[in-house]
């Protein structure tokens, strides 16, 4: 899948394909900070 938006570089997203999440998205806001929603994200 290959998605591409106005303000922000194209990104080719495979099936099967490790990636990894930043903690820092909108706005530089900390969304990984909460122990809690790091254990959603890895179960």
């Amino acid at each position: 899948m290959f998605k591409q938006h106005p303000h922000t570089p194209a990104h080719l997203l495979l099936d099967n394909t490790p990636y990894f999440i930043t903690g820092a998205i909108h706005h530089r806001n900390s969304l990984l900070v909460n122990s809690e929603i790091k254990k959603l994200l890895l179960n």
